[in-house]
């Protein structure tokens, strides 16, 4: 009986044991994770609040007041519209000067009609070059012109975004700290989620700087070209008509459109001339041989029927005979 209380004691003392065991490694996984995530609040908290900036800008944060004009971050457009004399050496003109400044047309696009002769370029400049280009294209030749220009600041928007990528790259390196020393399954898949959050956004924030970084490089330029209907009609040197020469006019190319017709019915008969003399060839002999064949046949025919009309002779006598025989 003691030896029976003694082994359920024993038993029951090393089940409290291994309990005991387990629910302190489990505060431990809770408690390194927790610490983790701490850590990288913390760390992200501090990057928010004092980010790596010149010392002119930690006293203010990024209003434009502490921010110098050489780091200054200006995305500029500009709108040009020019009437011009000649739109074909306009838009070569154009063409020109954009390549001599080192830009590219983006986009083109163009109108014609008997009224209106123009185009539409969306130009990108090397910021340096944005003012000389302007200048350059205001300078040619023209009837008339409208322009208006636009800066826009994005260093604030800039400077913040660099911020949030210094801390989500922080908070990534932290993560992938953590992954190598992870040992469970669940914190595992669960950090890893999060890392992939984390380098989703940091993606993200990066296309943003570089789409600014790009336009902040290149600024655009819109230009329209157009040359009016008055201009049009006076290079052209179109007059107005009357009904009976335009009714001339269209006879006259009925005239050359059947000419043109025959032309082109001479060309191939020529050209199938050789053709055209073999299958002749081989008409006129079946053209013989089916007159050689009509004529036989009219012979036979002949021949037949004065067969017939001396058959027809010699059956007379007889019948008249053998007639007068049955009477008597």
């Amino acid at each position: 009986m003691m030896k029976r209380d003694f082994r359920k004691g024993f038993i029951l003392l090393m089940l409290v044991f291994i309990t005991a065991c387990g629910t302190a490694q489990n505060s431990n996984a809770v408690e390194n994770k927790e610490s983790f995530q701490d850590n990288v609040v913390q760390t992200s908290a501090d990057s928010t609040a004092s980010p790596e900036v010149p010392a002119s800008e930690k006293s203010t944060g990024t209003s434009d007041a502490s921010i110098p004009s050489s780091n200054k971050k200006l995305i500029y457009t500009a709108n040009m519209d020019l009437k011009v004399q000649d739109y074909t050496i306009a838009q070569d003109k154009v063409r020109t000067i954009v390549t001599q400044r080192g830009g590219y047309i983006l986009q083109f696009s163009e109108n014609k009609s008997d009224d209106n002769l123009g185009g539409n370029f969306v130009v990108k400049v090397p910021a340096k070059g944005f003012a000389p280009l302007m200048k350059d294209i205001s300078l040619m030749k023209h009837e008339s012109m409208s322009q208006s220009m636009e800066g826009q600041d994005v260093t604030e928007q800039y400077v913040d975004m660099e911020s949030r990528l210094k801390v989500k790259e922080i908070m990534e390196q932290r993560y992938l700290d953590f992954l190598k020393r992870a040992e469970k399954t669940s914190d595992l898949v669960s950090f890893s989620n999060e890392l992939g959050k984390i380098q989703e956004e940091i993606e993200q924030i990066r296309g943003k700087m570089k789409y600014l970084d790009h336009n902040i490089a290149y600024s655009t330029i819109t230009i329209h070209l157009s040359q009016s209907g008055d201009l049009l009609t006076k290079e052209s040197g179109k007059v107005t008509r009357s009904i009976g020469e335009r009714a001339s006019d269209a006879l006259r190319g009925t005239l050359n459109g059947l000419g043109e017709f025959g032309k082109w019915i001479i060309i191939v008969l020529a050209g199938a001339l050789p053709i055209l003399g073999i299958a002749g060839i081989i008409l006129w002999m079946f053209w013989l041989y089916r007159r050689r064949k009509v004529r036989l046949m009219e012979q036979r025919r002949a021949l037949y029927s004065k067969a017939e009309e001396q058959l027809e002779i010699v059956n007379d006598p007889l019948e008249s005979t053998s007639s007068h025989e049955d009477i008597t």
